[in-house]
């Protein structure tokens, strides 16, 4: 089985990249320099003793005694962070590793699915063209045998089709099995970044962090600076953009872009004043007013960064509840035809949906979305309301970017395929 395969699950490529032993080299690498700074800071207190037992005179003698009693705390420091960092970095390998063979397993399922339900579509089309090839009209002596043979040929022909809809399923199965280990390494790859950052040492310009990154090693602080930090917190407010007491810009008006994704018809009558309760929802659903709406409106300000058109504050679903990913740091959206983009932090069952947004009217996309301090780290698109193809949320995406809309250097599209 080629790895390489994976547009048999529809993904565009390997959902956990990476190369275990590439971590743990590096993580090897931390654990050397580790005992490395833990023999230099024996060296450096067996001298910083030795030197206060020397004869010295002059102005420079003191200030000389005081840096070498500082010196060995900087190296103990150097050599708790590598280790911390070489512990960090094993532990990410490890999972990497895990979650490689859970994708790449993942694969294997879904290529087996795919072949079982080719070859119950092939008998599926045997057993159909079976029953076509039997005469219509037939002596009453062969009448028995023709309906027997008729009644075995349909009875196959219905097994076939359910060991088809059982590979389907297996085949969703194994692709929903691959974007999950694919997400998991994500949040393996994120929470290295940070232990990295975190054991970083931090002290003032002579030691701490500086040393780290530039003690021969290239080890804590090169790898804390290659990894992003999703969710790290910058300035709300850089030099350009949206400030406290600027105008907030208003809606877009003008059909822009084509919104091709219809409310499902389950849907219809979900905010009827009587028929709701033919919806599937366990309530009647609220669509919004134009103020409500005016204020779930979500805009890009000139230094692109997202923010709520009800008080300029900057986008940051860390706290959002979403009902597909049950409380996962991401809120709903959708975008109407003019290219106004609307969300929601907290999804409520049978109350709040991507239909109360515009009042179950068509629109360009829908889905989840996920971002800090602004900037857009995730876009899913989904929405059991709405259903909306990759095609349609890759139009959200284009419109956000060509508004200038900054991305999170974890900045991910994942949309499930229909």
């Amino acid at each position: 089985m080629a790895d390489g395969n994976w547009g048999i699950l529809q993904l565009p490529g390997d959902p956990v990249p990476g190369d275990p032993a590439n971590a743990r080299a590096v993580a090897t690498f931390a654990q050397n320099e580790a005992e490395f700074w833990q023999q230099h800071e024996q060296t450096l207190r067996a001298t910083a003793e030795q030197g206060q037992a020397l004869p010295m005179d002059g102005d420079f003698a003191a200030p000389f005694r005081q840096r070498l009693t500082e010196l060995p705390p900087l190296a103990a420091a150097l050599g708790s962070g590598h280790v911390d960092v070489g512990t960090a970095l094993a532990r990410y390998a490890e999972q990497l590793e895990e979650l490689k063979a859970e994708a790449r397993a993942a694969l294997a399922q879904g290529i087996q699915a795919r072949e079982s339900y080719e070859l119950a579509m092939q008998a599926y089309d045997e057993a159909v063209a079976r029953i076509n090839a039997l005469p219509r009209v037939v002596p009453p002596d062969q009448y028995p045998a023709v309906l027997a043979e008729w009644e075995y040929q349909q009875a196959q022909a219905t097994r076939a089709q359910s060991y088809a809809q059982e590979a389907e399923q297996a085949w969703t199965y194994a692709r929903q099995r691959a974007i999950a280990a694919g997400e998991q390494a994500r949040e393996a790859e994120i929470a290295c970044a940070q232990a990295v950052r975190a054991a970083a040492p931090k002290s003032g310009a002579t030691g701490g962090g500086s040393a780290v990154a530039g003690a021969g090693s290239g080890g804590v602080g090169a790898v804390a600076a290659a990894v992003p930090m999703p969710g790290s917190r910058g300035p709300a407010d850089g030099p350009a953009g949206w400030r406290p007491g600027d105008p907030i810009p208003p809606p877009l008006t003008g059909e822009r872009i084509p919104a091709d994704a219809k409310l499902g018809v389950f849907y219809e009558y979900e905010n009827h004043p009587t028929k709701w309760v033919s919806s599937p929802l366990p309530g009647r659903v609220h669509y919004m007013s134009d103020a409500e709406r005016e204020a779930s409106r979500v805009f890009v300000d000139d230094a692109g960064r997202l923010r709520w058109a009800k008080d300029g504050s900057p986008l940051d679903t860390a706290s959002s509840v979403s009902l597909w990913s049950k409380g996962r740091g991401r809120a709903i959206f959708v975008m109407d035809r003019s290219g106004n983009l609307y969300a929601s932090t907290h999804q409520q069952l049978g109350y709040l949906h991507h239909s109360s947004f515009l009042g179950g009217k068509n629109v360009v996309g829908a889905g989840e979305i996920e971002a800090y301090e602004g900037r857009l780290a995730l876009v899913t698109n989904q929405s059991g309301h709405y259903l909306p193809t990759p095609a349609m949320n890759d139009r959200v995406i284009e419109t956000l970017e060509e508004r200038g809309v900054i991305f999170h250097p974890t900045f991910h599209q994942l949309s499930i395929g229909v």
